[in-house]
């Protein structure tokens, strides 16, 4: 992930880098592997937790997780029963973001 564009790149075995997803954020500030295997971004100023899934052929699809109060998320991390924890910067907001295996609770993004 990058700043000052929100870009997050995907890297090839033989080195070269390529626009995996643009955020259309200011900043990515943290990127996260989930457990199955789903790439998580979270952005700043609009506090966006992304979830981007990579089609064998395609471009991204990526769905706002959680959209934070706050404006900025700078951690994320996964808790045993499958809940997402954000940490969150400009509020006092504590608690998992969940999204229950099977629901379609995120958003998709155009």
């Amino acid at each position: 992930g990058t700043g000052d564009r929100g870009r997050i790149f995907r890297v090839a075995t033989d080195g070269k880098g390529e626009v995996f997803y643009e955020t259309n954020q200011t900043h990515v500030m943290t990127l996260a592997v989930s457990p199955a295997g789903e790439l998580l971004a979270a952005t700043e100023p609009n506090g966006l937790l992304y979830r981007i899934s990579a089609p064998a052929s395609g471009e991204a699809k990526a769905f706002v997780l959680y959209d934070a109060p706050q404006g900025e998320i700078h951690r994320v991390t996964f808790g045993s029963d499958g809940s997402v924890y954000a940490a969150v910067m400009g509020g006092s907001s504590v608690g998992p973001v969940r999204q229950p295996p099977g629901t379609a609770a995120s958003r998709p993004i155009s």
